[in-house]
């Protein structure tokens, strides 16, 4: 309202059938040019102040008020908080004349007499009663001379429309109300003609009055409109104006249910429950849609385009597996594709979303790539975003349970796993845990993962001295037992004996990296709970039982042959002695205790394996280490304080004393090698002992096996 507006006026000559807002006209109507032009701003401290709800009056030095009504309208009315409210602060004022203000006042309403000139009066903004302002403010109106002198607006003179007090062409989304930049326009309004009217139509573009309403379906659409002005003189003008509809960058937003992402891998999917998100597009959002992007606007997000890396710039792309990055599904779970001429989006429920096989983040401290996030689905035409949908999603790493089991197929009980101790590279006594975790399968029965678990954690045991004994990493110990400090195996007779057999370990695997703060790199890891290992020779727990009638008894000695009897029989009908291995037995006899020989004569031999694969061979003592895995040697003999002496008997000479052919022969022999047992002798009847048997593998490792004997 500062001078010079000339804010224009004049009196109707004659009726007007007018289609605008402010109606028919009448003769000698006072017909005042275009106010909403004249806008001043005015900022309030605090930003929060609300204007809009104040009594607003212009007030001269003698505190008249001046015959307006002043509109407070917040400068970014179109944002998202009420409207109420302006978020910077700012607000547009207005002025509109009250009803005192007619044709014969008007030119004098807001002057005042000086020295017989009229002259401008000055005006302050007053709130509720108290000046704010200096006395800045005119409202500066024709004279009566100057009324008489507007001209009528001609046709097709008006080319653009006013658009948030900028001249222009680009109408936004969303709701604007246009004007024009002619002051002497009393009204006019904007319709579309012809076939404008059909694109406008189909496009769902709306006008009323001056008031345009434009769906982000539309977006990037041009179209002409014509503009109807009447002026101050009452004549009807009218005006074609090309307008062009902005390009959609922002869209309205909702939100749907949160989701939990575990990373676990790379190109992971996950999937979002849209409920009725595309149940509720309209028609022209339905048709339209026919591409979609995922973004965030927070740079810390662990899955980011290097594109996204690289700017900085929100909002940042999030990193998709191709085109099939987002997959959208009905409620019968069958994929639609997202093309609104051909398929029915309104049938969609969910969205897949398979993420790339590199995942980079933008956070300065990898600890900020989990936590709570917002990613943004935007769906598109075109370029055009039409609807936004806003998904909260929290990320955490994955514990080792979320990937990993325990082989069920493996010595697992009560979170011990127990194994043999096996032959490493030179020989070495070594723990293997290959294979006892396992990935855990997803609902199609393929392995979550396939990164491989290590065992490099820190192990704990108690040595053989008592003492607590740890190693930092359970795969060095386990790869060497025998080493010196760690007092684990113990020297004795011949060998060595595995003193210590239980550890306490962790396991754990580095599933992923991820890339950040442009250069570092992050390695997600996983480690389980503790767990035990237990180790054992693997002839550990052989044991010898003697069976009668098929219960286990001590060991009998017959009393005319000194022989403790060879297992024959099976189940209840079993007799005699047995090594037993787990759920495997076979009988101690020469035959198997003694090694294969093929010569012709009464050494004839085939010797057993115990559960098919164990060889068990006696040796004068144990000074040597047999050669392979199930290749076991053995001794014999008799406890301290027993009573006899223990040897292994002498089968008697059936090859040579058999007639016939060498089958014959050999199988005869055979026989005799099978019946013959081991046997006591210098035990009187009553007397008894222990017999022993002591084993070595082919690590060294010495376990023992016992029973009692009596004759």
């Amino acid at each position: 309202w500062t001078s010079g507006k000339n804010i224009a006026w004049s009196k109707a000559g004659a009726d007007v059938t007018w289609a605008g807002k402010k109606g028919n006209v009448t003769a000698g109507q006072l017909l005042i040019g275009q106010l909403s032009n004249l806008v001043e701003v005015a900022e309030v401290s605090p930003k929060s102040y609300d204007l809009g709800a104040q009594e607003l009056t212009l007030v001269d030095v003698e505190g008249k008020a001046a015959p307006v009504k002043v509109v407070a309208t917040p400068q970014d009315a179109e944002s998202t908080a009420p409207r109420a409210v302006s978020m910077n602060g700012k607000w547009n004022l207005s002025i509109e004349m009250n009803e005192t203000i007619t044709a014969d006042n008007i030119a004098t309403a807001f002057t005042k007499k000086e020295n017989g000139v009229d002259r401008n009066v000055k005006y302050a903004l007053a709130v509720n009663g108290t000046v704010m302002t200096g006395y800045a403010f005119v409202i500066d109106t024709q004279t009566d001379a100057e009324s008489k002198t507007n001209k009528a607006l001609s046709d097709k003179s008006i080319t653009s429309v006013v658009i948030d007090g900028e001249d222009g062409n680009t109408v936004p989304l969303g709701t604007t109300i246009l004007a024009v930049k002619e002051d002497n326009v009393y009204d006019s309004y904007i319709k579309f003609e012809g076939l404008d009217a059909s694109k406008a139509e189909k496009a769902g573009i709306t006008v009323d009055g001056m008031t345009m309403t434009v769906p982000a379906t539309a977006a990037g659409q041009d179209l002409e409109a014509t503009i109807y002005a009447l002026d101050v003189t009452g004549h009807i003008s009218t005006h074609t104006v090309a307008l062009n509809i902005a390009s959609a960058t922002e869209a309205p937003s909702e939100s749907v249910s949160p989701v939990d992402i575990k990373i676990i891998k790379t190109g992971q999917s996950f999937t979002i429950d849209l409920g009725d998100t595309f149940a509720n597009l309209d028609a022209n959002q339905a048709l339209s849609i026919n591409k979609s992007a995922l973004t965030t606007n927070n740079k810390d997000f662990f899955a980011l385009t290097d594109g996204a890396l690289g700017a900085q710039n929100a909002p940042y792309e999030v990193c998709l597996a191709n085109s099939n990055g987002i997959v959208y599904k009905n409620e019968k779970d069958e994929e639609v594709d997202l093309n609104g001429a051909s398929k029915d989006l309104r049938s969609i429920k969910k969205a897949v979303i398979t993420l790339g096989s590199v995942y980079k983040s933008g956070a300065e401290s990898s600890a900020n790539m989990f936590g709570s996030f917002t990613l943004t689905l935007t769906l598109k035409a075109g370029e055009n975003a039409v609807k936004a949908i806003e998904i909260p999603v929290t990320v955490e790493e994955p514990a080792f349970g979320d990937l990993y089991e325990q082989n069920e197929y493996a010595a697992w009980a009560d979170n011990t796993y127990t194994t043999a101790l096996v032959k490493a590279a030179g020989n070495k006594p070594s723990i293997s845990l290959e294979n006892i975790f396992v990935s855990k399968k997803d609902a199609n029965g393929t392995a979550i993962t396939s990164a491989s678990v290590s065992y490099t954690e820190k192990v704990t045991y108690t040595d053989y001295d008592g003492k607590a004994a740890e190693n930092e990493n359970a795969t060095t110990l386990f790869g060497d037992l025998s080493t010196s400090d760690a007092k684990i195996l113990k020297n004795v007779d011949n060998g060595k004996e595995l003193a210590v057999n239980t550890f306490k370990t962790k396991a754990s695997a580095e599933i992923l990296e991820i890339e950040y703060n442009t250069s570092s790199t992050y390695k997600v890891k996983v480690t389980s709970s503790e767990f035990t290992v237990k180790a054992k020779s693997v002839f550990e727990g052989a044991s010898l039982v003697y069976y009668k009638a098929g219960a286990s008894v001590d060991a009998i000695v017959n009393t005319e042959t000194d022989m403790i009897a060879p297992l024959t029989g099976a189940a209840e009908k079993r007799n005699g002695l047995a090594l037993k291995l787990g759920d495997s037995e076979m009988a101690v006899n020469f035959a198997n205790l003694s090694a294969d020989n093929a010569a012709t004569d009464q050494n004839y031999n085939v010797q057993g394996k115990l559960g098919q694969k164990f060889t068990v061979t006696k040796q004068a003592n144990l000074s040597g280490t047999p050669a392979s895995t199930y290749a076991i040697y053995a001794s014999l003999d008799e406890s301290e304080n027993s009573f006899g002496t223990v040897t292994m008997g002498t089968p008697a000479d059936k090859y040579t004393t058999t007639s016939g052919d060498a089958t014959k022969k050999q199988a005869a022999q055979q026989a005799e090698n099978n019946a013959t047992g081991i046997k006591v002798t210098g035990l009187e009847e009553g007397q008894g002992g222990t017999l022993v048997l002591t084993f070595k593998d082919e690590l060294g490792i010495i376990t023992t096996a016992t029973v009692k004997y009596k004759k």
